[in-house]
């Protein structure tokens, strides 16, 4: 829709007065035959409808109206080139649709708080319709919204660059107020402009980047240096420098020259990530655009898909090995464009660009999101409606045999939709249920038997007729996790609009309303993308059912102690290794209450903690009870200088808090040290506004105060000679040698 003219304003290039008075004399002319007008989609829209007065307007779309509702593309039509709609008209419109109805009847006014909110909200969707946001932005500007004018800006970016224009002066003050983040850039073509988009890109994903150019060409240079002063570098790679061949070359000579490109380039990716823990973010090759060798182009070794596929399968090779590479899926971030819209040929001859403006956008944008989920991790619970988005129809009314899911459509597209809810909870994802129902609409994942998720893939499900808004804030209580954790997925726009006011903090994106879209949609919400998925994600949703078992069995015994006695807790301590360190990252990624310092070490930064003998240990600690296991659920990252050590790290996931594991695995940590030679072992603390349960820890495990600092962080200190080991009764402590 985005790219219909219909939905271009006018005003995107000035019109001369004799143009205006010929948009004037057509309009007029049109308006005689309105039905047989709107059969002209394109005359009527290339038109300067803000010629048009309100008088005019009034006209279109009244006789737009008569064999029913105007329809939304002349809505929008309308909207663009400054006329308000009437209520009538705005029914079942966009917020962002509403409220520049608003604001193009009266400049000054001030959007209700509610409309506000709503459109603070779908900046985060990538579902606005582009340009009607284009020309809000413009209005917000004018009056006292301008922080929402560059959210909206930067919300369409990627699609309508020129919509940050309005806003180019207080953008900058706006994205000085995101997180920092500095990022290198490097490529074996010219990279000037992935620099300019990703500063942007970075905007959109929220950081304020600073960005670094790195010489032209010197990327094995760069590969040799840590790079430790950086957030990320990032390598681009193109096909125009990757797939170069010397035809005056044999086959057999063309086949070994490219295979000592891809090994010397290999090889410098491997030894970057083996020796630095800033991360490398490298996009794969792209398909060609046209093949070397014709119809071979996919089997003979100087075919450009042939060498663009082993390149790509040698970068997957490295970045299942190394935690510091992360690979960018190149033709899925410019999806949107047709192969011969990636490039343009003179940019490469005379500038060495490798990628078209438009490829630079969507690349920077995939290099910007990958950044940002670096930094946030994934989801942790998709909150899902029943009615009409697992399945077609409404239970109360239709019964259970008149659902619609199975193999025939409609029922095999929610079909389809449940198998990628499915495919997300053996991803770690937790699914709850959020649906208005009486509390037997249960029977049907039982009853029917083309329901492909089953009642107990639900960890959690709230099914009542009270606002969602209020159910998923109990759900998060329930579970022991933030809204921010949340994604909600409802097919009634405005059930998403009332979660978005009453929980600003839980994702909701725009579910498509064709139930055919939307298991494709899905799979391409990057909101719910694992980094790298663990053993402990595919146990995820019964790891949270035995901590519900374990509140059943408290409220059941007689007193706490009765109940820690009755769990029967195991907790295993080990040191990091291989197998646990994608665990142990997304344990420092995701953990935000019991996390002392929220120091966020990432799998390349354990590594080469993990590869440093003697002066830095990384333990983590496994739990059982009689109820289930639950994996490895703390982590810890001490440095050791001779007789002193530092805890960098201190953090246990939700699910076994104040059961006196966290006792435990401290108590094990000291004991492990103290076996090593350490004296004086330092503790930090500081705040953040989720882990204010973990205030007292140090205090309540025999640590000394030794200092507090202006912003509240204080540093403990445990010593042999005035300090005791914490021990509980409660937890059986184990070790694990690797």
């Amino acid at each position: 829709m985005a790219n219909s003219p219909a939905l271009h304003s006018p005003h995107s290039s000035p019109r001369g007065a004799r143009t205006r008075q010929l948009d004037t004399a057509l309009i007029e002319a049109l308006l005689l035959d309105v039905t047989a007008a709107l059969r002209q989609r394109t005359l009527v829209s290339c038109l300067d409808w803000s010629a048009a007065n309100a008088h005019q307007i009034a006209r279109l779309l009244d006789g737009a109206s008569c064999a029913g509702r105007a329809p939304t593309w002349l809505l929008q039509l309308a909207l663009t080139a400054g006329h308000p709609l009437s209520e009538e008209h705005l029914e079942d419109l966009s917020p962002e649709a509403r409220a520049l109805s608003l604001l193009n009847e009266r400049a000054d006014a001030c959007l209700p708080v509610a409309l506000e909110k709503q459109l603070a909200g779908r900046c985060r969707t990538c579902a606005l319709e582009a340009p009607i946001v284009a020309a809000l932005v413009g209005k917000l500007t004018q009056g006292a919204h301008r922080d929402l004018a560059c959210r909206l800006a930067l919300a369409i970016w990627s699609e309508r660059p020129d919509a940050i224009k309005p806003v180019k002066h207080e953008l900058e003050a706006f994205v000085a107020m995101m997180p920092p983040a500095t990022l290198r850039v490097t490529g074996f073509s010219t990279t000037d402009t992935l620099a300019g988009a990703l500063r942007r890109a970075c905007s959109v994903s929220g950081l304020n980047a600073r960005i670094e150019m790195a010489p032209h060409g010197a990327v094995q240079v760069e590969l040799m240096d840590s790079r430790a002063h950086c957030d990320a570098l990032i390598l681009l790679l193109d096909p125009q420098s990757q797939l170069e061949v010397d035809w005056r070359l044999s086959a057999a000579e063309r086949l070994d020259s490219y295979q000592e490109r891809v090994d010397a380039l290999c090889s410098a990716i491997d030894v970057y990530c083996r020796r630095s823990s800033t991360p490398l973010l490298v996009n794969t090759l792209p398909a060609a655009i046209g093949p070397h060798v014709g119809h071979f182009d996919a089997v003979d070794p100087a075919g450009a898909a042939y060498m663009t596929r082993q390149m790509n399968e040698r970068l997957a090779r490295l970045a299942s090995t190394l935690p510091a590479l992360q690979l960018i899926d190149a033709d899925y971030a410019m999806r949107g464009l047709a192969p011969d819209a990636r490039h343009d040929q003179r940019l490469w001859l005379y500038g060495r660009i490798a990628y078209s403006e438009p490829a630079v956008r969507k690349l920077a944008m995939a290099f910007a999101q990958a950044m940002s989920a670096r930094a946030r991790g994934p989801a942790k619970v998709l909150a899902l409606d029943f009615d009409d988005t697992l399945w077609g129809g409404v239970f109360g009314d239709d019964g259970v045999s008149r659902l619609a899911c199975g193999d025939d459509p409609p029922g095999n597209a929610f079909r389809a939709f449940q198998h990628e809810c499915l495919r997300l909870k053996a991803q770690g994802i937790l699914l709850v249920g959020l649906s208005k129902n009486n509390e037997d609409v249960l029977e049907v994942f039982g009853s029917h038997t083309s329901m492909v998720l089953r009642k107990d893939d639900f960890v959690a499900t709230a099914i009542n007729w009270a606002p969602k808004g209020e159910n998923i804030r109990r759900l998060s209580r329930e579970l022991d996790l933030g809204l921010d954790s949340f994604v909600f997925l409802d097919d009634n726009p405005h059930e998403r609009e009332a979660m978005r006011i009453l929980c600003p903090e839980v994702f909701v994106p725009e579910l498509p309303a064709d139930p055919a879209a939307r298991a494709t949609w899905l799979r391409q919400l990057g909101a719910t993308w694992a980094l790298r998925p663990t053993e402990e994600d595919q146990r995820r949703t019964d790891m949270y059912r035995a901590v519900r078992d374990a509140k059943a069995l408290q409220a059941n015994s007689g007193t706490y102690e009765d109940y820690l006695l009755a769990l029967r807790q195991t907790l295993t301590v080990e040191t990091l290794t291989e197998r646990t360190l994608a665990r142990a990252a997304q344990l420092h990624q995701r953990t935000n209450q019991y996390n002392l310092t929220t120091r966020r070490f990432g799998e390349a930064e354990l590594a080469g903690q993990m590869a440093t003998k003697g002066s830095a240990v990384v333990l983590l600690g496994s739990a059982k009870d009689r109820l289930g296991d639950h994996g490895i659920i703390a982590a810890s990252v001490i440095a050791i200088d001779g007789s002193a050590a530092r805890i960098d790290s201190f953090l246990m996931s939700c699910r076994v808090i104040a059961r006196s594991v966290e006792t435990a695995f401290l108590g094990s940590i000291i004991k492990y040290l103290l076996e090593r030679g350490v004296e004086r072992i330092e503790g930090e603390y500081k705040p953040t506004p989720k882990n204010d349960v973990v205030r007292d820890f140090y205090c309540k495990n025999g640590f000394l105060l030794q200092a507090r600092d202006s912003d509240g962080t204080e540093r403990w200190l445990w010593t042999v000679s005035e300090s005791t080991i914490p021990v509980t009764p409660y937890v059986t402590v184990t070790w694990s040698t690797p």
